[in-house]
């Protein structure tokens, strides 16, 4: 159960950072398209691509950030949900095994019973 409940909570984990992405994404607010009317080597000209490179580096810099942070956590996931099913497997085969040591016992309960109900009698008799 700590198992499923860990991975749940990573899975949880691995949503949000998507969503944030997602958020960001639709959130951000490029600079203007619009370029200076003069195309020469002006202020306006300096600032325009300033504030483009500014920008670019800047979604370039988070994107890169919050996608090694969904990588991080796809990855966990992954490593949670091998483990779970390892630890499953595992639980499983105890439990199987467990299940054929109470047969066996339960089998061999019965038979001791009906040889000695068998043997019982035969005493009683031999006694007399």
């Amino acid at each position: 159960m700590e198992c499923v409940a860990q991975e749940g909570s990573l899975q949880g984990k691995q949503k949000m950072t998507q969503e944030e992405l997602t958020a960001y994404l639709a959130a951000i607010q490029p600079p203007s398209s619009v370029m200076p009317e003069q195309r020469a080597p002006t202020p306006d000209m300096d600032n325009y691509i300033a504030q483009n490179l500014g920008f670019f580096e800047n979604l370039q810099s988070s994107y890169a950030s919050l996608k090694a942070q969904i990588s991080a956590v796809e990855a966990e996931v992954e490593t949670k949900t091998a483990g779970c099913a390892e630890v499953e497997v595992v639980f499983d085969d105890k439990c199987c095994f467990w299940k054929t040591e109470v047969e066996n016992a339960k089998s061999n309960h019965l038979n001791c019973r009906t040889e000695t109900g068998t043997l019982y009698p035969e005493r009683s008799t031999v006694r007399l």
